[in-house]
């Protein structure tokens, strides 16, 4: 299984699931406080006082699974497929950091400059009865991390025989 990077908008990032029957689409929200606000306005010329809490802020910082098949508010992240999906966040992000840093020490660049990674967001699925996006109960705080030793970058290796 492996995930593509398909969309990114000021509010989401689409991801494509490919090569599983259990998910076809992932759909990351952002948390950024601007936006949110930019949105906030928007939402309250719809008339509905709720929507926004119930569309918008219930979602932030969290990802949601389009499975085959499954109408909205159907689909329920599988735990297999959400930590995948972790270690793919974390790895993508370690593999860009490497590239940058390979890029800084051969043209004489800072590589602090690099963003840190952001927040891996927290599964998340429509409630239909309550109308909002809640977290999958089974989530946990430990489920953020990733779940393979990560592997050590030439600088760590360095940093040991510095230290031995």
């Amino acid at each position: 299984m492996r995930f593509e990077r398909k969309k990114s908008t000021q509010t989401a990032i689409e991801y494509a699931v490919i090569g599983t029957t259990q998910a076809s689409m992932i759909t990351a929200y952002t948390d950024n406080k601007n936006v949110i606000e930019a949105l906030r306005l928007t939402h309250k010329s719809h008339g509905d006082p709720t929507s926004f809490d119930r569309n918008v802020l219930s979602r932030c910082g969290g990802a949601v699974v389009k499975i085959y098949g499954a109408q909205f508010g159907q689909s329920h992240w599988p735990p297999s497929l959400y930590k995948e999906f972790v270690n793919w966040l974390h790895e993508s992000y370690q593999n860009k950091r490497k590239r940058w840093d390979a890029t800084c020490l051969r043209r004489g660049w800072d590589s602090s400059m690099f963003e840190p990674m952001p927040p891996v967001p927290k599964p998340m699925y429509f409630n239909a009865i309550r109308k909002c996006y809640q977290t999958e109960a089974w989530f946990t705080e430990e489920d953020l991390k990733p779940h393979f030793d990560p592997k050590p970058s030439d600088e760590d290796k360095t940093n040991e025989l510095l230290v031995s």
